[in-house]
């Protein structure tokens, strides 16, 4: 096999010095042979060269963002011709027969070979960068510069460009008019600003350094700055932005950056800090959002950021140096000493130094397969504080309601509304007793319905306990009602007495708001809960629940049962189904053949089984509990059971998952079940668990994975949910009850004791109950 003489820089150690070093590249039929004009300094080759991540195979020629000029190919070669203008990236190579590059994900391959620092194909050479005067790569890995670019400020998008390009053009936040965030101001977040403009988004930079400000607005053209720091600016930007990038990789608080967020906003992480992320899940479960991690991009993904690059004359801001300033470089790039990247001049070997106005850069790029965290001190965080509650399940709960409100109740039902009867908690004993209320008069697009069977959620028994702190006493709980319609408001067009229909978690929005308008009612800011809700369309009084004979709903967020399903095992789908069904849809969980881990197996759990099943999924329980085995695989129907305390069950299993729906209210490190995934694999969190959970960058940036929260779901996904449902016989597994046994259900739900969801038989025992 035919080789070529080499010169480069390479370090000797774990003192990260560089110095001469000959050496030879291999040439395959393949491969194009550059000569490197320009090659960039990543805070990658830093970890590198100081072996920061113990995996350095010296000597190391570092460099992973390659311009050149093609100077010969082998002859397998189509692509390119001598004299083309090419860059080259992280990596260099992939197995190109794994489903990551069968997709065309290659940066997501196992076997991904890096560009510096890698182990060729050959198993045995390690690769070395582009610190040298000639790289020889496949034609594959090869992209091509816009003739419309300067070669030396394009250097650095072949790394920290396609690291920002690519998350935004997959999570769609390269929408004009959509309103991105850029948290860091450093190598990767300023080009993130400028494609952000290009693409026509309103962008913020987010920065705990006021200093920043004019740099951001007047150079770089960002619409606005935050200070991260200032926590008045924080809360009046609260629920702004469509996405965020972040591009920190010093130790931070995500929760302040994720309060910035919509409704099913974004947030992709691409620094790396050392330290794990804190994560609570109400963070991210009441608004739908999602934090994913991104590792560089694809091959496809680079070339089509330089092709935008070059259309709209996007480069990196850099300071130009020769090859023998690169230690030099090397020990200010620690110190953040360089505004925004540091490019070598490798062809000339010297070269005018452009020294400008010095900032803090905080980078961090894909990282080496063979990462774990490092033990450096995290830097100061964004220290914005946000209190915790003790637990967080589905929607937040709404405001204490007033003295006045109450009031206005009771002059309610002085003027004469709708008696009814239920059962009401009085006070934090949460105990629940026989209560006779008022129902407001219905109006004309009002549905009655008389409630034959309700079931009891955890959201219940933290309610009526004041768990939340919002109780508004007496309380009626109950959101998973199943009833007949009795009668109906004449503008009512979808229902008619005596039909059967449903009532879920919440039973009014604003119908105005971006949320409404997309229908995705349950992220409405004032969305009204079913029960111990504040329904300001009718007087501002509390909401009282399903625990009653009768209720009156407005009809668009009335659903319809449909006909063959078992009443009683429906009831609990209107928040248990839907909860878990709704993030199977929308993040495309429900394709046969596809690989879905569902873990804990108890009222969300084991109805997330159903579903997978009947969407012809391949799926895997997991649980902490071996003694689940048999009821997992042969009454519901499972394909496997991982016990997740058992290292080597989930070892075997690492990287087999498309997708996690983590229904588990208890802390649990999530890390293991992160490493189930695959590439590009979504973890979606249901339960509530009220300790923050921990989120290592290395354990979603690298695979591109992401951790996602969601509430309930849209009235329209509870009626796709039913239907869908009825259509494969789908229903709960229930122990029904009678009303006068509520308080024992809920002594024994507290402590896991049902198998798997209570519900009360209303119409049947709530006359006998009073």
């Amino acid at each position: 096999m035919e080789s070529k003489a080499a010169l480069g820089w390479a370090a000797r150690d774990a003192s990260g010095h560089l110095s001469p070093y000959s050496f030879s590249r291999v040439l395959r039929d393949g491969d194009v042979t550059i000569k490197v004009l320009f090659c960039g300094v990543c805070h990658t080759d830093l970890h590198i060269i100081k072996n920061e991540w113990g995996n350095a195979m010296y000597p190391v020629v570092p460099g992973h963002e390659v311009v050149g000029v093609v100077t010969d190919v082998g002859s397998g070669v189509t692509k390119f011709t001598t004299g083309d203008t090419v860059g080259v990236g992280y990596f260099i190579d992939s197995c190109r027969t794994c489903e990551s590059c069968s997709t065309g994900h290659e940066n997501y391959c196992p076997n991904v070979v890096l560009a510096s620092n890698g182990v060729d194909r050959d198993g045995v050479t390690t690769t070395q960068g582009g610190f040298s005067d000639v790289v020889v790569v496949d034609q594959h890995y090869v992209v091509r510069i816009p003739p419309s670019l300067p070669l030396d400020g394009a250097a650095p998008l072949l790394c920290a460009g396609v690291t920002v390009y690519s998350p935004m053009v997959e999570y769609g936040l390269n929408v004009p008019g959509k309103r991105l965030g850029v948290v860091g101001l450093g190598g990767l977040g300023h080009i993130a600003v400028k494609f952000g403009k290009a693409f026509g988004m309103a962008v913020t930079v987010i920065s705990s350094s006021p200093a920043k400000r004019d740099e951001a607005i007047e150079r770089l053209g960002a619409d606005e700055f935050l200070v991260s720091r200032d926590t008045e600016q924080m809360k009046a930007a609260a629920g702004t932005m469509d996405g965020i990038i972040d591009t920190v990789s010093a130790g931070h608080q995500i929760v302040p950056l994720l309060a910035l967020l919509k409704p099913m906003g974004q947030m992709v992480v691409v620094g790396a800090p050392s330290t794990p992320l804190e994560l609570p899940a109400y963070a991210i479960i009441t608004g739908g959002k999602r934090v994913a991690g991104n590792g560089v991009g694809s091959i496809a993904d680079c070339q089509a950021m330089l092709d935008f690059a070059g259309q709209h004359g996007i480069t990196a801001d850099i300071e130009l140096v020769r090859m023998d300033y690169v230690n030099t470089a090397i020990e200010r790039l620690e110190r953040n000493d360089v505004r925004y990247r540091f490019v070598v001049d490798v062809s000339q070997g010297a070269a005018a130094m452009s020294y400008h106005c010095r900032a803090l850069v905080v980078h961090g790029p894909f990282l080496h397969p063979l990462f774990s965290p490092g033990a450096a001190a995290p830097a100061p965080s964004l220290r914005v504080s946000v209190g915790l509650p003790s637990r967080a399940l589905r929607l937040p709960p709404p405001a204490r309601a007033s003295v006045e409100k109450r009031e206005q109740q009771v002059t309610m039902e002085e003027q004469g509304c709708q008696a009814a009867f239920g059962w009401a908690a009085r006070d934090d004993t949460g105990v629940l007793s026989p209560y006779n209320f008022s129902r407001r008069v219905p109006k004309d697009d009002d549905v009655t319905i008389k409630v034959l069977y309700c079931g009891i959620c955890h959201t219940d028994l933290h309610i009526i306990k004041n768990d939340w702190g919002n109780a508004m006493y007496p309380v009626v709980p109950g959101h998973e009602i199943v009833g007949v319609v009795t009668g109906v408001g004449g503008g009512v067009t979808r229902f008619k007495a005596g039909d059967t229909v449903g009532v879920g978690y919440f039973v009014g929005s604003c119908r105005s708001c971006e949320s409404c308008g997309k229908g995705n009612e349950n992220y409405c800011a004032g969305v009204v809960q079913t029960s111990n809700g504040v329904d300001h369309t009718h007087g501002g009084v509390p909401t009282k629940g399903g625990f009653s004979d009768v209720i009156v709903v407005n009809e668009h967020y009335v659903v319809r049962v449909p006909d063959g399903l078992a009443l009683d095992r429906t009831a609990p789908l209107l928040c248990a189904g839907v909860t878990v069904y709704s993030p199977m849809m929308r993040h495309g969980l429900n394709e046969p053949g596809k690989h879905l881990g569902v873990v804990g197996l108890g009222g969300l759990g084991h109805v997330a089984v159903k579903f997978g099943k009947a969407f012809g999924m391949k799926v895997t329980v997991i649980s902490t509990s071996a003694s689940k085995r048999q009821e997992a695989i042969e009454n519901l129907g499972a394909d496997e059971f991982l016990i997740s305390r058992d290292p080597e069950q989930m070892k075997a299993a690492t990287g087999t998952m498309d997708g996690i729906i983590d229904t588990v209210s208890a802390w649990h490190p999530i890390t293991p079940l992160l490493a189930l995934l695959k590439p590009l694999g979504q973890m979606v969190i249901v339960g509530g668990p009220s300790k923050p959970l921990e989120l290592p960058a290395y354990a979603f940036v690298p695979g591109g994975k992401g951790v996602a929260g969601n509430s309930v779901g849209s009235v329209g996904d509870c009626q796709a949910m039913l239907e869908f449902a009825g259509k494969h016989g789908i229903g709960a597994e229930v122990e029904v009850i009678k009303m006068d046994y509520v308080n024992t259900a809920i002594e024994r739900l507290e402590k896991n004791d049902v198998r798997y969801r209570f519900v009360i038989d209303v119409a049947g025992s709530l006359g006998s109950a009073a």
